[in-house]
């Protein structure tokens, strides 16, 4: 009884993280309407998590779309991998934190968005 228990505990975890799971998408591969990104498959707003790449193959941005907007954490990079930007988005327009750094990744700038103004 305990194992039967136990499996289907295991059994249903495991089915609620596939739910949960998202592979990301290269925003290369969406279909852009202004600043709305959509599934070329469906046709409708995208939300999950997105990478860019540079021309090289090397990952250009990092970040999590949300009815098709950017929204939280944006990581951008050089092409050597270092991080060369974090911004934080809400709804597609900047909000939050905004940080900018040299190739050497010493801090170059920091500051903060409110509705799009900094």
């Amino acid at each position: 009884m305990k194992r039967m228990a136990l499996f289907l505990i295991s059994f249903s975890l495991l089915g609620a993280s596939d739910v949960y799971a998202q592979s990301s998408k290269d925003l290369g591969d969406l279909m852009q309407r202004g600043n709305v990104y959509l599934d070329p498959e469906t046709r409708e707003v995208y939300t999950g998590p997105v990478f860019a790449r540079f021309e090289e193959g090397v990952i250009s941005e990092t970040g999590i779309l949300e009815d098709g907007k950017k929204d939280g954490r944006y990581e951008y990079f050089y092409l050597s991998g270092r991080v060369r930007m974090i911004e934080t988005y809400s709804a597609g327009i900047l909000e939050g934190p905004t940080e900018t750094y040299f190739k050497n990744e010493q801090l170059a700038d920091k500051g903060s968005y409110r509705e799009g103004e900094w």
